[in-house]
């Protein structure tokens, strides 16, 4: 992460013991996000702000030891794949600012692992109220960002206004 590290990001074939890959801030090639169906014992991926485009590839969900996934700032597009609601033991999901859009699946609501959720400046529509269980909201997110004018959000800490490029903590603009 953060290397300057440019051209194709690579292939990561037969790499079946790796458990964390962060290349993160890394100016590739535009490209797809890379193959790795085979590292089954993956646990964190950040490729933020690597160059990433298309889709958020359904085989992710066969990742599950996948505990951080971190797809922020890239030129993704498409859905989030419901297949994302198999891993377990995922606790931080970060998608935010890239430009995926339809419904938010329900599957991911039903992890209970989940702790930091970031959705917002897409374009995804519908409710994350699958998210929001238990007595208390706070009892189980510790923070759960999300365009608010497009989707139905009643526990998310961060409001963010499509359009205006800020986000509301609190009484605090970022």
């Amino acid at each position: 992460s953060f290397n300057a590290l440019d051209g194709d990001i690579g292939t990561y074939d037969g790499l079946v013991q790796l458990e964390t890959l962060y290349l993160m801030h890394n100016p590739f090639v535009e490209g797809r996000i890379p193959d790795l169906r085979e590292s089954l014992k993956l646990e964190r991926l950040s490729l933020q702000k690597s160059n990433r485009m298309g889709s958020i590839p359904a085989w992710m969900g066969l990742l599950d030891s996948l505990r951080m996934l971190d797809l922020q700032r890239n030129r993704l597009t498409g859905d989030i794949p419901s297949s994302l609601g198999r891993l377990e033991e995922l606790s931080i999901l970060m998608l935010s600012r890239n430009g995926l859009d339809g419904e938010f699946p329900p599957e991911i609501g039903d992890l209970e692992n989940l702790a930091l959720v970031f959705l917002d400046k897409n374009r995804l529509k519908g409710s994350v109220g699958s998210l929001c269980k238990g007595e208390e909201f706070g009892s189980r997110l510790f923070t759960l960002s999300a365009d608010c004018e497009e989707i139905e959000c009643e526990c998310c800490d961060v409001c963010c206004k499509t359009g205006d490029g800020g986000c509301n903590i609190g009484q605090f603009l970022v």
